[in-house]
C-alpha cells in the first residue's frame, strides 16, 4: 500500500529518548535520519551505483519504496545503526523506514520485529502502526492485520491526520479483499470512504487506488 508521509522527523516518547542521548546541543542529538544516512555514507562510501541516493540521501521516500533497490537496505541499515549508537531519539523512525523497506521486499520476520518495535516505542503513531498492520497482511495474519488498521484509523483520526486517515481506510479494503471468498460489501464501503476523503483532500493517487481496487472486486 503507499504511503502519504515522508518520514524524516522523529516520532514517539521524545522525553525519554532525549535523556538516553545526553545533551549535547552540538553534536549527534541535533541530527535527523537523512544526516544519519549521510554520515554512514561518509564513514565508508559505497562501492556501487546508487542511482541519486548519494546526491540525495534525504530520499527517505524512495529508498523505503524500493528506489535505488541495491542501495536502499544499506543505507537504511547504516541510519538505525548510527541511530541505536550514538542517537536513541531516532531509534523509532529507523527502525520504522528500515523494518517497511523489509516488508517492501518480503523479509518478512525481520520487518515485523523492527515494525513492532518501533510501535511499541511510538505507539501511538499512526503511520507506524499503519505499516505494521501491513506487515502482518503479507505475512497473512488478518486478524492481526485488521486489528492494527483499526487502531491506526482510530490515531489517524484523533490526530486530525485525515491524510493519514485515508490511507488507512483504503488498507482497510485491501484487507477486506484479501478474504477468501472477499468481503464484498466491507471492501467496497471501505474502498468508497477512502475515495471519499481522498477525493476532498486532493490525493488524486490514492483515488486512483480505490477505483483499482473496486475495478478488481466488481471483476470477481
Amino acid at each position: 500500500v503507499a504511503d502519504d508521509v515522508v518520514r524524516g522527523k522523529p516520532t514517539g516518547p521524545q522525553g525519554g529518548e532525549n535523556r538516553e542521548a545526553g545533551g549535547d546541543e552540538g553534536g549527534l542529538l541535533n541530527i535527523g535520519l537523512d544526516e544519519l544516512v549521510q554520515r554512514g555514507l561518509e564513514a565508508e562510501p559505497l562501492q556501487i551505483e546508487t542511482r541519486g541516493v548519494r546526491a540525495n540521501p534525504v530520499d527517505l521516500h524512495g529508498l523505503r519504496h524500493g528506489k535505488s533497490d541495491v542501495a536502499a537496505h544499506t543505507l537504511l541499515e547504516r541510519a538505525l545503526a548510527l541511530a541505536r549508537e550514538h542517537v536513541p531519539l531516532h531509534v523509532t523512525t529507523g527502525a520504522a523506514n528500515l523494518g517497511y523497506a523489509y516488508a517492501r521486499r518480503g523479509r518478512l520476520p525481520e520487518a515485523l520485529a523492527l515494525l513492532t518495535e518501533a510501535v511499541e516505542r511510538a505507539p501511538s503513531d499512526a503511520l507506524t502502526i499503519r505499516h505494521l498492520s501491513e506487515g502482518h497482511l503479507l505475512a497473512g495474519r488478518r486478524d492481526d492485520a485488521v486489528r492494527l488498521a483499526l487502531s491506526a484509523l482510530e490515531a489517524s483520526r484523533r490526530q486530525g491526520a485525515r491524510g493519514g486517515e485515508a490511507w488507512t481506510l483504503h488498507l482497510l479494503g485491501v484487507i477486506a479483499a484479501s478474504a477468501l471468498p472477499a468481503e464484498a460489501a466491507t471492501t467496497e464501503a471501505r474502498f468508497h470512504e477512502a475515495a471519499e476523503l481522498a477525493g476532498t483532500l486532493g490525493m488524486r493517487p490514492l483515488v486512483a487506488h480505490c477505483h483499482l481496487g473496486l475495478g478488481t472486486l466488481y471483476r470477481r
